[in-house]
């Protein structure tokens, strides 16, 4: 093989190395060898051999690029402004302030003067105190503990109780005659709770059913404990509970027992003749209310 062919043999060479792509760069490559090698070719056949090789690469690549097609950006779905529209500051938009009129300033002015005295600052802290003027009478209720007063003795009398208007009333001796039945007797206890609210508790004086009974058991527990009553309606009593728990002592009220005797009873809560309310709706099953 002249010097010649060997020179284009390498050029060649490098060419299909470069540009041949796959199966034709590897057919090339056979060729080559076999030229190189003098296998019963001439030197210019096996130069355009290469040559041929080279361009088969070379037309590989030009058809795989024009068989992928371009790259395309998507279209917007909206078509997208081409000018803004120049938004008013606040201060350009409100409209001038106006300034009242005299007549509106005096209106004002009258409307302060007839209120200010009004005015009350809420920071202000005013100390006040609490004036006992009620007292109610009413039985120990199931949520709550309770202890009795014994610096007092208390007064026993004729308690009569309308269920209906969840009230209590003393009857005197002229009172009784005109009741169909006497009412029972009753010892007032004055009574506390827990939280410092006071009543007058209408303890029965005789056990002559299982209620009655049971009070009155409570009630000389309630002297020296806190205590709590439940009423038991299958078994006709008050089932008695014990505070396990620390509560402080009982708070009473800032009133003797007789004032406030004399503040759950007042005229109207007393009955002394047959006028009274109650007498009435005794007698017809009808009250003036």
């Amino acid at each position: 093989m002249s010097d010649l062919a060997s020179k284009h043999l390498q050029s060649t060479n490098g060419i299909g190395a470069v540009t041949g792509n796959g199966d034709a760069g590897d057919a090339s490559g056979k060729a080559n060898v076999a030229a190189t090698n003098g296998v019963s070719t001439a030197g210019n056949s096996t130069a355009s051999n290469i040559a041929c090789n080279g361009d088969a690469g070379n037309g590989a690549d030009r058809a795989f690029s024009n068989s992928t097609p371009p790259l395309q950006m998507p279209k917007p779905s909206r078509p997208v402004p081409t000018k803004l529209r120049e938004i008013e500051s606040p201060e350009e938009a409100a409209e001038p302030a106006q300034q009242p009129s005299e007549e509106r300033m005096q209106k004002a002015s009258a409307a302060f003067e007839r209120f200010k005295d009004l005015q009350v600052d809420p920071r202000a802290v005013v100390a006040a105190r609490q004036i006992i003027t009620t007292c109610t009478v009413r039985r120990p209720k199931n949520n709550e503990f309770v202890r009795v007063n014994v610096d007092v003795e208390p007064l026993t009398g004729f308690i009569l109780e309308d269920k209906d208007e969840d009230a209590f009333y003393i009857v005197t001796k002229e009172g009784l005659q005109h009741l169909y039945a006497s009412p029972p007797l009753k010892t007032l206890v004055l009574t506390v709770n827990q939280n410092g609210a006071y009543f007058l508790w209408p303890v029965p004086t005789d056990d002559r059913n299982t209620w009655n009974d049971s009070a009155r058991k409570a009630c000389q527990i309630a002297k020296t404990q806190w205590v709590k009553l439940v009423g038991d309606r299958a078994a006709s009593t008050y089932n008695t509970f014990i505070a396990e728990g620390e509560l402080p002592p009982p708070r009473w009220p800032d009133k003797s027992y007789w004032e406030l005797v004399d503040l759950a009873f007042p005229n109207s809560k007393v009955v002394n003749d047959a006028d009274h309310d109650v007498v009435l709706k005794a007698r017809t099953g009808q009250s003036r209310k």
